[in-house]
Formats: structure tokens, sequence, C-alpha cells
């Protein structure tokens, strides 16, 4: 009888270990998961507010397209640039030249910058809803 003790006693130490390694397994694979959904949410967050404060400098220049700080205008657009698609990034470029443009007086006006503009929020709108599908992926 003790060695059928010892052979019960050995596969329940066998079936503890494996129990144990998949416990394991399954509570850093849920780690993996959830740091990695902290990281798309930051990142999704950063690129919301890059957009918005894009085109809110841009809404609040055009009153006043020859007293705006450019510098400061290009510093916010090329931090939206960081986040972006290359179509977003291309919508962002155009709307910059638009705006520069309007504001030198050299043959942009207030329609076309409009138009750059809306074009530029619905690349943003696609950028980010883009962004969204790979939430969870």
């Amino acid at each position: 009888m003790p060695e059928a003790q010892v052979n019960l006693v050995n596969v329940d130490l066998i079936i503890c270990c494996i129990t144990v390694l998949g416990s394991i397994v399954v509570a850093a694979f849920t780690y993996w998961k959830v740091q990695r959904l902290k990281f798309f949410e930051t990142y999704f967050s950063e690129k919301a507010k890059a957009y918005g404060e894009f085109l809110n400098a841009l809404s609040h220049s055009v009153e006043r397209p020859q007293n705006v700080d450019v510098e400061s205008l290009i510093a916010i657009g090329l931090k939206a640039k960081l986040y972006c698609s290359e179509h977003a990034y291309n919508a962002i470029t155009d709307i910059l030249t638009s705006f520069l443009n309007m504001a030198n007086g050299n043959g942009c006006d207030l329609t076309e910058f409009g138009i750059q503009y809306e074009k530029a929020v619905l690349v943003f709108r696609e950028d980010l809803q883009n962004c969204r599908k790979f939430k969870f992926q």
C-alpha cells in the first residue's frame, strides 16, 4: 500500500503544479491585455486632444489672422501630426498652408479656408473612428 499512496501523491502534486502554472499564464495574459488597453486609451485620448487643440487654435486664429502667433500655431499642428494618419497629416498641412496664405494675403480667402477646415474635421473624425476599430485587436 505505501507504493499506491506515493503514486497518488505524485499525481496530486502534478495536477497542482499544472493548475498553478495555468493560473500564472492566465494572469500574465490578462496583465498584458490590460496594459495594452491602457496604452491604447492614453494614445487615443492624446490623439483626440491634439486634434481638438489644433482645430480650436485655428478657430480662434481666423478672427484676426494677422495677429496670430504663427510659431505657436505651427507647434500645435506638429503635435497633432505626431498622432495622425497619413491622410490626416496631409489635411493638417493643407489647412495650415491655407491659413498662412490667408494671414499673409497670398490668395486664400475665408471661404477656401472654411472648405479646408471642414475637410480637416472630416478627416480627423475618420481617423479617430479608424483608431477605435483597432482597440480590441
